[in-house]
């Protein structure tokens, strides 16, 4: 199982709950562990998740009315 959720995190930028899919779809079974499992083991192997940004950006909330 791990050995997939690798073959796919290296494959394209996923997000975790995509990644966990994925792996689900492939392996036709529900994970053994938790999302937040797959997610440390994933760090221990060197990947990084970042969140989702939600903020607008700083040009969009600047006043152009001068």
């Amino acid at each position: 199982m791990f050995a997939t959720a690798l073959e796919v995190a290296r494959a394209e930028p996923l997000t975790l709950a995509q990644i966990a899919q994925r792996v689900q779809d492939v392996l036709g079974e529900s994970l053994p562990c938790g999302i937040e499992t797959l997610g440390e083991a994933l760090k221990r192997a060197g990947f990084s998740f970042k969140g989702d940004r939600y903020a607008l950006k700083k040009s969009a909330t600047r006043n152009n009315s001068r």
